[in-house]
């Protein structure tokens, strides 16, 4: 455990109301190191996460 400290999030839009990167291309590790270190997910599934886990649950990561 690194106690290493993340966010999940769904993919930013910007002020034009484009997205940052397109929905088909999260996940995609040839993007890695885009993010800052949160973990950009589509909409659906950000909403998914908030609605069942905490701050502070426990995640692992796997790549």
């Amino acid at each position: 455990n690194t106690g290493a400290r993340i966010a999940f999030h769904a993919v930013p839009v910007l002020s034009d109301g484009s997205l940052m990167q397109p929905l088909d291309s999260v996940g995609d590790l040839s993007r890695r190191g885009e993010s800052s270190g949160c973990i950009r997910v589509v909409p659906e599934i950000s909403q998914l996460i908030w609605d069942t886990m905490s701050i502070g649950d426990t995640v692992t990561v796997v790549t």
